[in-house]
């Protein structure tokens, strides 16, 4: 986020011209540096979207792309490898309970133990299918039950485990045990893109958007999340328990995607 401010910085101070000219688009600046935890911001900088629209930089920030695309909240959950599975369920593989929204993917029958330095969690829902590396991805209360501070557990993109903590995997039904590297996460929001709807946005796979979202008290919430693209997959913005509550957001609630133009 840093690198983006410093660029909108520099485009706005290259403008000649009299206001309006940059100078909501240095409020918007303003703002982005006063974000406190790296996720959402709040009324003041909603506001300013529609204060932008009479600035000829506002182009360079941010244009809706996407409208009334579906939220889903995410609880805590593992995706194992096929190492991972074949060590702790041998012919017992999991099996689909529950097809979920994304094609492909669904809630599987078992549930498991995660083992930390100081504590466990228990009953982990188990996502399928298998991966090539394994992945947990926890919430605030499951990552302290461990015994980890919050800080030691980065927030990252599906798939991006690199210098993460190791998942100590326990099966309570067979009594086996699997250790991994790395892999625990919290997980970053983002939004799922057909092929279809990436081409008519604009927004790529790997691209940064802003999702903007109302919460169940009205208020207006934008959030950065990174965009997944895949030929089969349905349009649906993710954030997790931990957002959800934090900001009082609702299931299913419609969300509007803003392109920045410049990529953070």
């Amino acid at each position: 986020m840093e690198g983006v401010v410093k660029r909108l910085e520099e485009l706005v101070s290259k403008q000649v011209g009299k206001p309006p000219v940059g100078v909501y688009a240095k409020r918007f600046i303003s703002e982005l540096k006063r974000l406190e935890d790296g996720f959402f911001y709040d009324n003041r900088v909603s506001t300013l979207f529609t204060d932008m629209k009479n600035d000829p930089l506002a182009e360079l920030l941010l244009t809706p792309v996407i409208d009334n695309v579906p939220t889903n909240i995410s609880g805590a959950h593992i995706h194992m490898s096929k190492e991972m599975e074949e060590k702790l369920y041998g012919s017992k593989k999991p099996v689909v309970l529950r097809e979920l929204i994304q094609p492909g993917q669904y809630l599987t029958d078992k549930r498991v133990t995660l083992k930390g330095p100081y504590g466990m969690v228990e009953h982990l829902a188990v996502l399928g299918p298998a991966r090539e590396n394994a992945q947990a991805e926890l919430l605030k209360k499951h990552i302290l039950n461990l015994g980890y501070r919050l800080d030691n557990v980065p927030i990252r993109d599906s798939g991006d485990i690199r210098g993460t903590p190791q998942i100590q995997v326990f099966n309570p039904e067979t009594n086996q045990s699997y250790v991994t590297e790395n892999g625990l996460i919290r997980a970053m929001p983002h939004v799922h893109l057909s092929e279809k709807s990436s081409l008519e946005s604009g927004l790529l796979d790997g691209n940064h958007a802003l999702a903007q979202v109302r919460s169940i008290s009205g208020k207006y919430l934008l959030c950065p999340v990174t965009v997944r693209v895949s030929k089969n997959c349905s349009d649906e913005v993710h954030f997790d328990k931990d957002d959800a509550k934090g900001y009082n957001l609702p299931r299913d609630a419609p969300t509007r995607l803003y392109k920045c133009q410049l990529q953070f």
